[in-house]
């Protein structure tokens, strides 16, 4: 957030989407380059093939202006670490962010990654200089476009990605996603203080990872094996969403156990007809839909 903020990326007059986008880049980079997790950051943009380069100290531009003459653009991020150079556009709500035509340039790149890739590949001497950390790192650095989407949109972000391409095929455009990095830090990250609070925002913007149930239920005082042990009775409709509720597991137990002696379903209506007999039995099994809602 605080380079949003020194940025003045989070004016009132600005969309509240772009808002938002420009505060979550601003909060997930800021915070990992606070702590110094090169590491992290060069795993998750450039990949597993990258980790050789760990250990090595990085430098972070945020919306730094490239411009070369008719193209300018503003990548959110642009990050050097060792001699990688990564050049990220990051998409929190949105799409591929295209100009409209112009009828008076037909020739005019359109395309926001084509655009980029334009402003990283001309030689300085056939434009404007830029900051001179990133005109030192374009020299010395393989440069790595990155295209950093919400995962739940990953389809179409692939789609702009092979329109990009089409538009301009030299690009080396990587395309990564938020959840990727909530991943690395429940892997990599265990007991980091940082770490759980950046996970924490990740997950009130929804963009954390399935990492298992494993935190869920210890959380509720609850153990794997007892999510594990547990199976949907015939007609559950709830699913796995009751499985750890703690004031719901007694009732599961007894009626997963239960067993009618002489029951037989009617196809019509999907429910068990029991005799008197064994109406006493199917108590606990009667309670249980009633508190789920089955």
């Amino acid at each position: 957030m605080l380079h949003a903020i020194l940025h003045r990326k989070l004016d009132p007059l600005t969309p509240d989407a772009q808002r938002l986008e420009d505060a979550v880049t601003s909060t997930v980079f800021g915070t990992l380059t606070l702590v110094e997790r090169w590491d992290l950051l060069i795993r998750w943009l450039g990949g597993p093939s990258d980790q050789e380069a760990e250990g090595t100290a990085g430098e972070v531009w945020y919306w730094p202006t490239l411009r070369t003459p008719g193209c300018v653009v503003i990548p959110d991020v642009v990050v050097r670490i060792g001699r990688r150079l990564f050049v990220v556009e990051a998409k929190y709500g949105s799409g591929r962010n295209d100009i409209a035509g112009d009828g008076e340039n037909p020739d005019q790149i359109r395309d926001q990654l084509a655009r980029q890739y334009k402003c990283l590949s001309t030689p300085v001497d056939q434009r404007r200089p830029y900051a001179e950390g990133i005109e030192t790192a374009l020299a010395d650095c393989a440069v790595q476009q990155v295209f950093l989407v919400d995962a739940r949109r990953i389809k179409s972000a692939r789609r702009e990605l092979l329109e990009s391409q089409a538009c301009e095929p030299r690009m080396n455009v990587r395309l990564i996603t938020w959840q990727h990095l909530d991943r690395l830090l429940h892997e990599s990250c265990v007991g980091k203080r940082w770490a759980a609070d950046l996970r924490r925002f990740m997950e009130f913007e929804g963009l954390s990872a399935f990492v298992g149930f494993g935190d869920f239920l210890a959380a509720r005082g609850l153990r794997l094996g007892t999510l594990g042990a547990w199976r949907r009775a015939a007609g559950a409709r709830a699913g796995l969403r009751n499985a750890a509720n703690p004031a719901l597991l007694s009732w599961v137990d007894r009626a997963t156990k239960w067993k009618p002696t002489a029951a037989t379903r009617d196809k019509t209506r999907g429910r068990l007809c029991l005799d008197s007999k064994n109406v006493a039995r199917f108590r606990p099994v009667t309670l249980w839909r009633q508190r789920t809602g089955i």
